[in-house]
C-alpha cells in the first residue's frame, strides 16, 4: 500500500493516516518553510542569501541538539533518547530531533 501520493502539477502531497504523525511540521519547520516563501517572492533574495540562512538555521538545530548530549573520551558527542525525550517540546519536534539524531 503506497503511504504517500504526491500530486505536483496541484502542489499537493497526501500522506497515509498509518505514517501521518511522522510528517507533522512543527515550528522549527513551518518557520523555515515561511522563510522559503518569503524568499521567493523577494526579488532582492539571492541563491547565496537564502543558503547562507538556511546554514544557520541548521547548525542553530544542530547545536541545540549538541547541548543536550554527552562528550566521550574522544570527543565525541552522543545524544541519547533520554535526554531529547526530558525535554519540554512539542511531540513533532521530539520526533524530528530523535530522527536527526
Amino acid at each position: 500500500q503506497k503511504k504517500i501520493n504526491e500530486n505536483v502539477p496541484a502542489g499537493t502531497v497526501t500522506v497515509s493516516p498509518t505514517v501521518e504523525e511522522d510528517f507533522a511540521l512543527g515550528k522549527v519547520h513551518k518557520e523555515i518553510a515561511q522563510y522559503l516563501v518569503g524568499a521567493a517572492a523577494d526579488d532582492s533574495a539571492t541563491d547565496q542569501s537564502v543558503i547562507k540562512e538556511l546554514a544557520q538555521r541548521t547548525e542553530d538545530i544542530l547545536s541545540g541538539l549538541r547541548s543536550l548530549g554527552t562528550e566521550d573520551a574522544q570527543g565525541r558527542v552522543a545524544v541519547s533518547a533520554e535526554a531529547i525525550k526530558g525535554r519540554k517540546m512539542p511531540a513533532s519536534m521530539l520526533r524530528f530531533l530523535q530522527k536527526l539524531a
